[in-house]
Order: structure tokens, then C-alpha cells, then sequence
């Protein structure tokens, strides 16, 4: 999720309804509200202008992050814009 804000203005405010349901204090109530912000917030995750189809073909670029708890990979890719876009 920490990666994703980068491309995501304002992620920790779309995102808010579903990180109340991860405290254990907060009853699973499906709200029209709760349910209008999952769906806006899938729909912004599925059209992030910096993904990209991956292909062999172009100059490309691999970020790595690595922590104790896990390991993170980015490859990018260079488009016919000329700009480097992360590949899904």
C-alpha cells in the first residue's frame, strides 16, 4: 500500500474506510458509504495512469526495496513517450 501512495494522491484519506476495518474493535457493517468508497477505491487502483503491460523489447529499470519483514520489486519500463512507467 506504502508504494501504491506514490502514485495515488491522497491515498490514506480513499483508503480510510478500509483501514477502520482491519482494528479489531470495528464492526463489520456493510454501508452504502463503506461500500461506494471499496468500489471508487478498486476503481483507482485498477486505472493508475503509471501501470503498463510489460515487454521485452524496451529499456527498463528493476527498484528494489528490502526490508527484515519483506522484499519489494518495481520493473519500469521506458514507453514511446519516452517516459519510464512502473509495468503491472
Amino acid at each position: 500500500m506504502i508504494v501504491l501512495s506514490k502514485f495515488i494522491p491522497n491515498l490514506s484519506m480513499k483508503a480510510d474506510e478500509m483501514w477502520k476495518l482491519l482494528k479489531k474493535v470495528t464492526p463489520w457493517e456493510k454501508t452504502s458509504k463503506r461500500n461506494h468508497d471499496f468500489n471508487a477505491f478498486k476503481q483507482e487502483l485498477a486505472n493508475l495512469p503509471c501501470l503498463a503491460d510489460y515487454s521485452g523489447l524496451r529499456e527498463e529499470i528493476v527498484n528494489m526495496e528490502a526490508c527484515t519483514t519483506g522484499l519489494g520489486v518495481a520493473p519500469w519500463l521506458k514507453h514511446a513517450d519516452g517516459k519510464m512507467k512502473a509495468e503491472n
